[in-house]
């Protein structure tokens, strides 16, 4: 955030970008053993095991979200009266990676962007 103020009122600017990585758990069990299954390359499953408990890489399905957020917040005065002023735009996008086959794919083609502009 950055801003100045003086005798003719104030302005301020705002800028925020994050990218951000979130796994999901999906949480299937084996019908079986009850115990926690895995999506495994070529389609197959497999019972999860302590190793895959304690991982911090991200496993399939997970989605990636980018956010860019800029917003500029001012305030004119003139004489007795004064002007106030807000002008933003943002940026999102979001992503779901699903396929074990091919990790860096986005999932079933979901890609989901959205602008705003005020």
């Amino acid at each position: 955030m950055a801003g100045y103020s003086g005798n003719w009122g104030y302005s301020r600017l705002t800028v925020s970008n994050f990218d951000q990585h979130i796994g999901m758990t999906e949480g299937d069990r084996d019908s079986a053993t009850g115990q926690f299954v895995k999506v495994l390359p070529g389609g197959n499953e497999g019972i999860a095991d302590d190793n895959d408990f304690k991982r911090i890489s991200m496993e399939i399905p997970y989605q990636r979200i980018r956010h860019f957020k800029i917003a500029s917040t001012n305030k004119f005065r003139m004489g007795s009266h004064s002007v106030d002023l807000v002008l933003g735009y943002q940026h999102n996008q979001r992503q779901e990676f699903g396929d074990i086959d091919a990790p860096s794919t986005p999932a079933y083609g979901l890609i989901c962007k959205r602008s705003i502009m005020r």
